[in-house]
């Protein structure tokens, strides 16, 4: 937490308005100069980006399904279910994590709406690769960015390539308003939805004189889910001092010990042999594809363990039991299998026990 974030507090809460105005508008500003994008969209949490992305994405359209990855939170994938779309899996890479576009076109039906994707614990996936399987599709591409603020994919900052791009501001994230978020809509006509379905599909921006509780007119029903003053105060403040906070969160990085360390993995962040030129600014992420190969062969010889090795900021994605879920993808033999399978198989061994 910022050290300024006590005086811009106190500043807001006794301005006489706490709830969304200016000091919101100008976090929305900060966050699009970081990210080199013309417009964001703040809301009350990650969890509320992507419900309004879903809900943009299938559009009312019956029998929806979205196609995502099983390795994430379960935040990212109820939001498709509240928005009465079907979930279909898509496996994923095993040395990323992150869904395999190879996966997701054989998926695609004249029922799918939109492609989500997770960026694991901050490590951009293969964006341009799902954005043109979308466009060749139809179909809308949604990012889940939870981890992500901060990542480059191809020189340019995570936030600028696909149709909606949420990120999170949780109590726990890079940078946090305590909890919050925001949308990053490339369409203009999307952001503009998105802006009136935030608060009751109400126009807080109308100039007409009228009383916006009684006599305008809601086309769309929306929700509750704009960000106010205080979050936002909270918000800019840690935003300024993000590469302060970087820069102490690698200061108190611990050595990690086990499989990944026996194997001879370093434990560094990204910065290059990725192909698609992206990387990320989380901890505990082998770079190399080989020490990464390693890394899966040794948890698959001490399966338990993997308890004890954990990638990425520990939480929501990263966790230690995703680790563990990822340390699966090879079976005991050493051969490679796919994640739908390794997980059966984990049940039929433990209903074996």
């Amino acid at each position: 937490m910022a050290d300024s974030v006590k005086a811009a507090v106190t500043r807001v809460l006794y301005s006489g308005y706490i709830g969304e105005g200016e000091e919101v508008k100008a976090f929305e500003r900060e966050l699009a100069a970081r990210l080199g994008t013309p417009r964001v969209m703040t809301v009350n949490s990650g969890t509320s980006a992507l419900h309004l992305a879903c809900h943009m994405s299938v559009d009312g359209a019956p029998a929806a399904e979205i196609i995502t990855t099983p390795i994430t939170c379960i935040a990212t994938n109820a939001s498709i279910v509240h928005n009465g779309a079907r979930i279909v899996w898509a496996d994923v890479d095993p040395l990323t994590g992150n869904i395999d576009p190879a996966e997701i076109e054989p998926l695609i039906t004249d029922k799918t709406q939109a492609v989500m994707m997770v960026h694991w614990g901050g490590n951009p996936c293969d964006i341009g690769r799902i954005c043109g399987i979308g466009r060749a599709n139809g179909v809308r591409v949604i990012e889940d960015a939870a981890h992500a603020l901060g990542a480059m994919y191809q020189g340019q900052p995570v936030g600028r390539h696909s149709d909606f791009v949420a990120f999170s501001f949780q109590a726990i994230k890079q940078v946090t308003s305590i909890d919050g978020g925001c949308l990053v809509c490339k369409a203009p006509e999307d952001d503009a939805r998105g802006r009136l379905l935030r608060w009751y599909g109400i126009d807080r921006e109308t100039h007409e004189p009228a009383d916006l509780r009684s006599e305008v007119d809601v086309a769309e029903a929306g929700y509750k889910f704009h960000m106010n003053n205080v979050a936002a105060a909270v918000g800019r403040e840690n935003l300024r001092q993000r590469f302060g906070l970087l820069a102490l969160h690698d200061s108190r990085r611990k050595p990690r010990r086990g499989p990944l360390q026996a194997a001879g993995a370093r434990d560094r962040r990204i910065q290059g042999p990725c192909p698609q030129r992206c990387s990320s600014r989380l901890r505990g992420i082998p770079a190399p594809v080989a020490e990464m190969r390693r890394f899966l062969r040794v948890s698959s010889l001490h399966p338990g363990r993997m308890v004890g090795v954990g990638i990425g900021p520990g939480a929501r994605r990263g966790s230690r039991h995703q680790a563990r879920e990822i340390a699966v993808l090879h079976d005991r033999r050493g051969k490679p299998t796919s994640v739908r399978r390794s997980l059966r198989q984990r049940l039929t061994d433990d209903r074996r026990r």
